[in-house]
């Protein structure tokens, strides 16, 4: 008997350092030549279990690796590392309720073993059990306070328990102890839009981008933040990677959809607009969005177009036949309808869509917002103030709202008011570089040059990508008899539009300040290549060409 017992003993002895070894591996094929040997020496112990369950899972075979794991469960019923190993198994199966119960089974065993708290927080995650993960990532952060992942786990955790100051905490410590995950980026850069931080977000999905450019969620939500600060040609762009890699993702073409209606790219948007429609029938919102773009391209709508109305108040009824709201409903249609029309300079027939919708949905801010650039498009500018007046009544953090309004006062002189108004937007939404613009042209009509040109900075820092920004602070520049400054904005500006006239024009005159004549004369000449008998133009090349001839 003792002969025969003796090979069995090594063997197990043999098999349990194997896998104690095993623990110590980084290295995948390294764990699975162990376990491998294991299997040989021992196939029928507690770890030959084990090690048959680990390379059943490597195989994605989990429910063979969850019945190996309860056969070393049976031989030691006390075995931690099985009850962790079914856990994730479990897991993987779907079957979180079991894995949890695994998971928490290693915590009464092993009170210390971190791994299992950090595991069970994943799990609580997947079942959206937030306030159990957190208060798991936290019992894990409190033994191993440099644990990068599990900053980032927490503060999804606590992004969906509305901790979003908490969550932002946590993206930045992961970022300080793992300033290469491209994921804890892009997490942050969700918390920053979310905080109305559009330029730190952008910053965040660009950096998790050159970490990571195969995910397309980042150039989306990139879009996403592109297209708040008014950049389409940058959120197309990303669109179109994004595209790329996940080609067959309606929402991704009705996105760039509305990005190419934005750039007035309206055949463009009809495609994008009918390929959403295509890839998924019964979203609504992309057939939607076609009828706009036709309207302004004056395209008669097709029979599936032609009931989009319908399929759309239904797709609303199908939701919820209770709370539905079908005057809110078709306003958004009237809404569509307006915002189609006033691209189309029909803004006589926006106005009646938007008082049509105003009737169905009285409040609704961005119906008044919208209403009143219509007034403003026809300069009815007393009427525009009052549309701007309610929805800022009804929304008092609508930023875009307080710089409508001082636009539109602006076209009244009242100069102090409006900068007033572009306080308040720029104080809702310091990255919303409009409204610097717009302040600093308040302040140069007030002759305050110097204010004006700091907003203009500011504006530039924000988007530097925008033409008109360089132009108005090269006015500026010359306004302060600083000609060559000015010239390098109205360098930039005809660097980003080729075919700026007005910026060929005041180019043209700084250089006249400067005495460079043939430089103002070539520039003159390239203003009426582009507009024919421009008068002002004209008038400027014929005395530039009387200097340059003495």
């Amino acid at each position: 008997m003792l002969s025969d017992s003796l090979p069995n003993d090594n063997a197990y002895f043999r098999a349990q350092n194997l896998y104690r070894q095993s623990e110590s591996k980084n290295s995948r094929q390294e764990k699975l030549t162990i376990m491998e040997e294991i299997v040989k020496i021992s196939p029928e112990s507690e770890y030959g279990w084990l090690a048959q369950g680990y390379i059943l899972s490597d195989k994605n075979e989990f429910q063979q690796s969850t019945e190996a794991y309860s056969s070393a469960i049976k031989l030691n019923p006390k075995s931690a590392a099985a009850y962790f190993f079914r856990g994730i198994a479990r897991s993987e199966l779907r079957d979180y309720a079991g894995a949890i119960e695994d998971l928490s089974k290693v915590i009464e065993l092993e009170h210390d073993n971190i791994n299992a708290y950090y595991v069970r927080g994943n799990v609580y995650i997947i079942m959206q059990e937030f306030a159990k993960a957190e208060q798991d990532y936290s019992i894990v952060l409190r033994q191993n306070p440099n644990h990068a992942k599990t900053y980032n786990k927490r503060g999804i955790a606590r992004i969906n328990l509305d901790n979003f100051t908490g969550a932002l905490a946590d993206y930045n410590k992961a970022i300080e102890l793992d300033p290469n995950d491209a994921i804890v980026y892009y997490n942050r850069g969700n918390i920053n839009y979310r905080n109305n931080n559009i330029t730190e977000a952008i910053n965040d999905y660009t950096k998790s981008i050159e970490l990571d450019n195969n995910n397309p969620d980042a150039y989306n939500n990139r879009a996403i933040a592109s297209i708040e600060i008014e950049d389409y040609e940058n959120a197309l762009q990303d669109y179109n990677k994004a595209i790329i890699l996940k080609p067959n993702f309606y929402k991704f073409y009705n996105s760039r959809g509305i990005a190419k209606l934005k750039l007035r790219d309206y055949a463009g948007a009809v495609e994008d607009f009918t390929m959403a429609a295509g890839l998924n029938p019964d979203y609504t919102y992309a057939y939607n969005n076609r009828v706009v773009a036709q309207r302004v391209l004056k395209n008669p709508e097709t029979a599936e177009d032609i009931q989009v109305r319908k399929v759309y108040i239904e797709s609303y009824s199908s939701v919820n036949t209770v709370n539905v709201n079908y005057d809110e409903v078709y306003s958004e249609i009237l809404n569509n309808n307006a915002i189609a029309k006033a691209a189309s300079k029909d803004f006589e027939g926006a106005l009646e869509d938007y008082n049509r919708a105003i009737q169905l949905n009285p409040n609704n801010p961005r119906l008044y917002f919208n209403r009143g650039l219509a007034k403003y498009n026809v300069a009815e500018f007393e009427e525009a103030i009052k549309y701007y007046d309610k929805a800022i009544e009804l929304d008092n953090s609508f930023h875009q709202a307080y710089n409508n309004r001082g636009n539109t006062k602006i076209e009244l002189k009242q100069y102090a008011d409006a900068i007033l108004d572009f306080d308040k937007s720029v104080q809702l939404n310091p990255d919303f570089y409009q409204a610097y613009n717009n302040r600093g042209y308040a302040y140069y009509k007030q002759n305050n040059y110097l204010e004006a040109i700091k907003n203009y900075d500011t504006a530039i820092n924000l988007n530097s990508k925008t033409k008109e920004l360089y132009f108005n602070r090269g006015t500026v520049k010359s306004a302060l008899k600083k000609y060559s400054d000015a010239i390098k904005d109205f360098d930039q500006a005809i660097k980003l539009g080729p075919n700026y006239a007005e910026a060929y024009n005041n180019r043209g005159v700084a250089r006249f300040n400067t005495k460079d004549y043939k430089g103002a004369a070539a520039d003159f000449s390239k203003v009426l290549e582009l507009r024919p008998g421009d008068e002002e133009a004209t008038k400027n090349l014929r005395e530039v060409n009387k200097l340059i001839k003495r």
